[in-house]
């Protein structure tokens, strides 16, 4: 398990392997550098946009999130949905100061949540404007 702190305003980030890249398991049609290869990345940031997550501001968090293949899921007390749903964004209510978890797993997690952390920084530079 690998931890480092990426900013001090809560954002943390963890590597962790995936159950699916564990050498001992055995996955139909995945070859060996496949499961070595799927890695889940987790992320924690407050949501600086003045607004929270509303639907513009959801509509581009979906729209970076799909552009990756990783499952990448939101996490809010307890609460996990799928980013790439803006309904399911929508759902857990994320004002100004949540701080909310991304979880990416697959080939381009860690892509996928570095392109997430890209996205609300500039919502947080632009001042909430978006």
């Amino acid at each position: 398990m690998e931890f480092s702190i990426v900013n001090p305003l809560f954002e943390i980030q963890k590597k962790v392997p995936s159950p699916d890249s564990q050498k001992g398991s055995a996955s139909p049609g995945r070859g060996r550098f496949d499961r070595i290869s799927a890695m889940k990345t987790t992320l924690k940031i407050p949501i600086l946009h003045r607004l929270g997550i509303h639907l513009r501001a959801g509509a581009q968090l979906v729209q970076v999130a799909s552009r990756f293949k990783s499952r990448i899921m939101v996490s809010k007390g307890g609460a996990a949905v799928n980013a790439k749903s803006l309904i399911d964004l929508l759902t857990i209510g994320a004002i100004y100061g949540s701080v909310l978890e991304f979880s990416a797993e697959g080939s381009d997690a860690s892509e996928a949540v570095q392109a997430i952390r890209e996205l609300l920084n500039e919502w947080k530079e632009k001042d909430g404007k978006v």
